[in-house]
């Protein structure tokens, strides 16, 4: 597809009254992180995944750089995560990951700017592990090598952000012959501007949809029946930033859960976002 860069003089209002990094995105949806060409943010991004006899901590921070105007790198590696599922537990570090994102269409008017991007990253696991592992599957880590391939599509308005994602990640087999199943993710969110001050702040109220179907797990081949199904999440988020600070936070439940075996449920996933641009 060919890049659609129509660039105007915006008004500076409502969630266009900052510059395009500092303007409204989604809490869990992955992508939707363009930003201006020699840009450097900073993200530290903490969540909590709730269930019955279950609870998943992590802490990721992570570096977003613009390479072009329609081209940035995003690196992250989550430094602290504790995963506790009946009597098994997991700390350490997770997966460490590298993004690529590209705008195909990026189309600015005065009072919108309507964007198509693609999302691309690889995942490697970093070793760094400690405690019981439920076949290698409790810990939030692959074992292996991912690679995960996507799309955004994004509507920011003066006073309405309607977004939608849609993504694949691939997994390969660990040395020990494990292989986590592939998991297909598809999104979508409404956000509406509160209150924006032009080349001071933004503040917005967010809903997000965000569904997982998930493969199921196997081990040299054979399916471990007692993983794998679908999930749908669904709950709102506050954004406010200035010219330097993002803040998020938000919470979703989980509105439908159809999962394969006997598999402990998940309830709620809270999750808080603070970035800075240098």
């Amino acid at each position: 597809m060919q890049l659609d860069c129509v660039s105007v003089e915006q008004l500076q209002i409502g969630n266009l009254a900052l510059a395009s990094s500092q303007q409204p995105g989604p809490l869990i949806g992955f992508g939707q992180n363009i930003l201006g060409k020699k840009d450097l943010q900073f993200f530290c991004y903490v969540s909590d995944l709730v269930g019955c006899h279950k609870n998943f901590t992590t802490i990721m921070p992570a570096v977003l750089y613009g390479i072009q105007d329609n081209l940035s790198v995003l690196v992250e590696l989550p430094i602290a995560a504790a995963f506790e599922i009946n009597d098994q537990s997991y700390q350490g570090v997770q997966d460490l990951l590298l993004q690529f994102e590209y705008a195909v269409f990026d189309q600015m008017k005065l009072e919108v700017t309507n964007q198509v991007t693609l999302v691309a990253n690889v995942s490697v696991p970093t070793g760094f592990e400690s405690g019981n592992h439920q076949q290698n599957f409790g810990s939030s880590s692959f074992q292996a090598p991912t690679f995960f391939l996507g799309t955004t599509i994004s509507h920011v308005g003066t006073v309405w952000y309607p977004f939608a994602s849609f993504g694949a990640q691939i997994t390969t087999q660990a040395d020990s012959g494990a292989k986590v199943g592939n998991q297909y993710f598809y999104q979508a969110g409404l956000g509406r501007n509160i209150s924006a001050k032009a080349d001071k702040y933004i503040f917005n109220l967010l809903l997000e949809f965000d569904g997982t179907f998930k493969e199921q797990n196997s081990t040299n081949g054979t399916l471990d029946v007692n993983s794998g199904g679908n999930q749908i999440l669904l709950g709102p988020s506050c954004w406010f930033s200035t010219p330097r600070f993002i803040f998020q936070a938000g919470v979703s439940w989980v509105v439908y859960e159809s999962l394969c075996g006997v598999q402990n449920q998940n309830s709620y996933y809270i999750a808080l976002d603070v970035g800075y641009k240098f």
